[in-house]
C-alpha cells in the first residue's frame, strides 16, 4: 500500500486498509487480487465502499476475478456497493462473468477507460444472456456511452444482428484494441465505434485457424461482405492515427479507410494479402513485424512497393524472423534473399528505414551451457549472419532508395552473436523509429 494506489492481495490487506482512517479516505485507485472473502470482511468492504470511498473519490478500480470477490456476498450488496462509486474514470475486470455483468449494468459513473477480460460463455448458466450480447463490450458498455474514451477486451464478440435492439454508440471513444476477438464484422465497428482514431485488433487464433482450415472460400466471403458493408452502411471518414494487427485480421477487417500508421504482425505466410491490406489502408508509416524473409524477397512484396498505394510511404521498418528455412524459396540462400529484399525497396520514397534480423535457428547457445562460441556448429545461414557487417549492410541501403535519410539495422537472437544495431544518416530520423528505441532500452543504441 502506497500513497493513492492500494493493491489487495489476501483479506487481511483489505482489513488493514479499511482500519487506516488515512488510507481509506484519501486513497482513490485500488486493486483487488484477493478473489473470494470471508462474510465478515465482505460486509466490512461494503461499508467502506458506500462511506469512505464515496468521500475518497475513488477513481481507479482493477478487480481480478471479479466473479469470486462480487460472490463473496449472497445478496448481492458487493455488486450494489462497487456500482455506487459514482465517481470512477478507469475501471479493469479480468474474468467478466453473470456478477460482473451486473455489476456494469447497474454502474452510473462516467467511466472513460476500460479493460474488459472476459470469460468464456457457459451454456449452463441459468441467465438468458445471448452470448452475441453478454461476450460483446460494445453491449455491455452501454451505460457509458457517453464518457468511454478508451477500451480495451479480450475474448470478446462484437457481432451485432439486425434482431437485436439499436446499436450503442460510443461518439467520444478515441482508441480500441480487442484481442481473441471474434472474425470482425467492419460496419458493426464503424456503426459503434464513429470517431476512433486508433485500433489494435487480435483475432482469436482458433476461430481464425478454423475457418481458414475448414473453409477457405467462407474467408475470402468475409472480407468481401466487409468491402460491401461498409460501402452500403457507411465508413470511417476520418484518417485513423494507427491500427495495429495480424495480416489475416487486418485482411478480412477490410478498412476501407486511411491509416496513417500501420503495424502488421505475420500469422500466415500470403505476400498477397499483405497488398490487399496496403491497397485498403494507405499507411505513411508500415511496421512489418515477425515476417518470414523469404516472404518479402519474392515477386509479390516487390511488386506491392511498386504499387500506387506505397507511393505514400515514408517510413517503414521489418522486423524479419530468420530461421533454418529462411532462403530456402528456390534454394537462393539468406544472402540472395536479403538481395532481393533490398532491390525490392528501390521504388518507395521512405525517409526512414528500420531492419532487425530476428535469429530463431534451432541448436545449441553457448553462453546458457557455458561453452565456448567456437564449439557450437552454425549452418551456412548462421555463419553468413555472424560474419554480416550490419554497417555496410546499412550504407548500402541508404544509397539503394534515393529519399533514405535514415537507416536502423539491428540484429539479435544470434547463437554466437552479441545483440548489435548501427544507425546511418539522420539522427533525429534514427531516433524516430521504433526498433532504435528498443535498443536504446536495452543498451545497444
Amino acid at each position: 500500500m502506497t500513497g493513492n494506489f492500494v493493491v489487495f492481495s489476501e483479506e487481511e490487506d483489505v482489513l488493514s486498509f479499511i482500519t487506516d482512517p488515512v488510507l481509506s479516505s484519501t486513497s482513490k485507485m485500488l486493486q483487488f487480487s484477493t478473489g473470494s472473502l470471508s462474510v465478515r470482511v465482505a460486509r466490512a468492504l461494503v461499508t467502506y465502499l458506500r462511506g469512505p470511498a464515496c468521500a475518497a473519490g475513488v477513481t481507479h478500480l482493477t478487480i481480478e476475478d471479479p466473479e469470486e470477490l462480487l460472490a463473496s456476498t449472497t445478496n448481492r450488496s458487493l455488486v450494489v456497493a462497487f456500482a455506487a462509486l459514482s465517481t470512477l474514470t478507469h475501471l479493469t475486470l479480468l474474468g467478466v462473468g453473470p456478477l460482473s455483468r451486473m455489476l456494469l449494468s447497474k454502474m452510473r459513473a462516467k467511466l472513460t477507460d476500460v479493460t474488459l477480460e472476459i470469460e468464456p460463455h457457459d451454456d449452463n448458466e441459468e441467465e438468458d444472456d445471448d452470448p452475441a450480447t453478454c461476450l460483446n463490450p460494445i453491449s455491455l458498455l452501454r451505460n457509458f456511452q457517453d464518457s468511454l474514451v478508451h477500451l480495451s477486451g479480450q475474448g470478446i464478440q462484437t457481432i451485432w444482428t439486425e434482431e437485436m435492439a439499436s446499436t450503442p454508440r460510443y461518439p467520444k471513444l478515441k482508441s480500441v484494441a480487442f484481442t481473441d476477438a471474434d472474425i470482425p464484422f467492419t460496419s458493426d465497428y464503424v456503426r459503434a465505434f464513429p470517431n476512433i482514431t486508433a485500433l489494435r485488433l487480435r483475432t482469436s487464433p482458433h476461430e481464425y485457424e478454423e475457418l481458414l482450415d475448414c473453409n477457405p472460400a467462407k474467408f475470402e466471403a468475409n472480407r468481401e461482405a466487409n468491402v460491401l458493408l461498409q460501402l452500403q452502411r457507411g465508413l470511417w471518414s476520418q484518417t485513423l492515427e494507427c491500427c495495429d494487427g495480424t495480416l489475416g485480421t487486418l485482411y478480412v477487417l477490410a478498412l476501407q479507410c486511411r491509416v496513417k500508421e500501420l503495424r502488421v504482425t505475420c500469422d500466415i505466410d500470403a505476400p498477397k494479402m499483405l497488398g490487399s491490406v496496403l491497397s485498403d489502408t494507405q499507411p505513411t508509416i508500415l511496421s512489418l513485424e515477425q515476417f518470414p524473409l523469404d516472404m518479402l524477397a519474392g515477386r509479390a512484396f516487390a511488386a506491392a512497393m511498386r504499387a500506387p498505394y506505397a507511393a505514400q510511404l515514408r517510413s517503414l521498418e521489418i522486423m524479419l524472423m530468420l530461421d533454418g528455412d529462411s532462403g530456402k524459396k528456390g534454394n537462393a540462400g539468406v544472402a540472395a534473399a536479403l538481395d532481393s529484399l533490398i532491390n525490392a525497396l528501390q521504388p518507395l520514397s521512405i525517409e526512414r528505414f528500420g531492419l532487425c534480423l530476428g535469429c530463431n535457428f534451432r541448436g545449441v547457445y553457448p553462453y546458457e551451457r557455458g561453452m565456448p562460441a567456437s564449439a557450437v556448429s552454425l549452418t551456412r545461414s548462421e555463419e553468413y549472419l555472424r560474419d554480416l557487417e550490419l554497417n555496410s549492410l546499412a550504407q548500402r541501403i541508404h544509397g539503394s532508395v534515393a529519399a533514405l535519410k535514415s537507416v536502423v539495422v539491428m540484429m539479435m537472437g544470434h547463437r554466437t552473436r552479441a545483440a548489435e544495431v548501427v544507425a546511418v544518416g539522420d539522427r533525429t530520423g534514427c531516433q524516430a523509429l521504433k526498433m532504435f528505441r528498443v535498443a536504446a532500452l536495452v543498451g545497444r543504441g
